[in-house]
């Protein structure tokens, strides 16, 4: 019993970060400047990417319409994304309630 408290938990613990980093980047960093940029796109993404890859100019502009040309599509995903990604949070905020509650009345 002990055993699967700890992998529940675990997994839970692992999940909370996931939705974190996924929320982080869905929620438009680009307000604080992050290198997403709006909706995943943006200059910090380009530099990060163009740093990473040592692009040349001519590869960071074809990268830059590319970005560009894809960003109406991609804007609307992001946000689906970003529905997604709360109402999992929510969903599993409260299972782990429901099963805070459901523990503290099994030690009780």
């Amino acid at each position: 019993m002990k055993a699967n408290r700890i992998r529940f938990f675990a997994a839970g613990s692992a999940l909370l970060v996931v939705l974190a980093v996924a929320a982080a980047l869905a929620q438009g960093m680009h307000h604080h400047g992050g290198p997403m940029g709006e909706f995943g796109f943006g200059d910090g993404m380009l530099g990060y990417f163009s740093d990473v890859l040592d692009l040349t100019q001519a590869q960071q502009d074809q990268a830059k319409a590319i970005m560009d040309k894809e960003k109406p599509v991609m804007q609307p995903l992001m946000k689906q994304l970003k529905t997604k990604l709360a109402q999992l949070k929510a969903k599993h905020e409260a299972h782990m309630q429901e099963h805070m509650q459901n523990h503290d009345s099994d030690s009780d």
